[in-house]
């Protein structure tokens, strides 16, 4: 079991990461959380890496310890995933961004601190099935875009934390899971997004 542990943190890591861009391969990953170094591989490569298993690990003790979702527990993973990072980790963005290619545009700083309690407070008090109550809730959280950096990562991981909790297998999502996620979140806008989740996901 602890060997299985093991390999799922090396994978999810790996492509949790190459999703943003980390250039190590799931055989650099693991040399990296070894405790190794990649020579010609940038070093911000190596903390994301490091930095997402920490992160892991902590979502772990959450999940023993039943601990419920709030904007603290957000936080201090984001605190853990952003490593590369010091000044922005763990704390909500001060300046407006937007998402290359996206129609969408993430919401002004001023509104990222009541946004995050809407949010919370509508996923506490759903009474949805924990998989399209997750959806709606990854959906959102991307779309507020509460980070500088590491939101992608952050959400993830608060995907994990929630399956976890509910004992649902803990999700991979690979770069051909994640291209198909991308088209779904283009269509948010259709009420029909919430059934493709859910067939989506259950079917994993």
């Amino acid at each position: 079991m602890e060997r299985l542990t093991e390999e799922f943190v090396v994978e999810y890591t790996y492509n949790s990461n190459a999703i943003e861009g980390n250039t190590l391969t799931l055989r650099e990953t693991d040399m990296v959380l070894r405790g190794l170094t990649i020579n010609q591989k940038p070093l911000k490569d190596h903390m994301e890496a490091v930095g997402h298993k920490e992160a892991f690990d902590f979502v772990r003790d959450l999940v023993k310890e039943q601990t419920p979702l709030s904007e603290s527990v957000i936080k201090q993973i984001h605190y853990l995933v952003l490593a590369d990072k010091r000044e922005d980790r763990g704390v909500y963005r001060k300046v407006p961004v937007r998402i290359m290619g996206a129609k969408h545009e993430p919401v002004q700083p001023y509104l990222i601190q009541p946004r995050m309690e809407q949010l919370l407070e509508a996923y506490r008090n759903s009474t949805e099935h924990i998989i399209p109550r997750l959806a709606r809730f990854h959906i959102e959280f991307e779309g507020i875009h509460p980070f500088i950096d590491g939101n992608g990562r952050t959400g993830r991981l608060l995907v994990n934390l929630e399956l976890m909790k509910q004992d649902i297998r803990r999700l991979i999502l690979n770069l051909q899971t994640e291209l198909h996620i991308t088209m779904l979140l283009m269509s948010t806008m259709c009420n029909t997004i919430w059934g493709q989740w859910r067939d989506y996901l259950q079917g994993m």
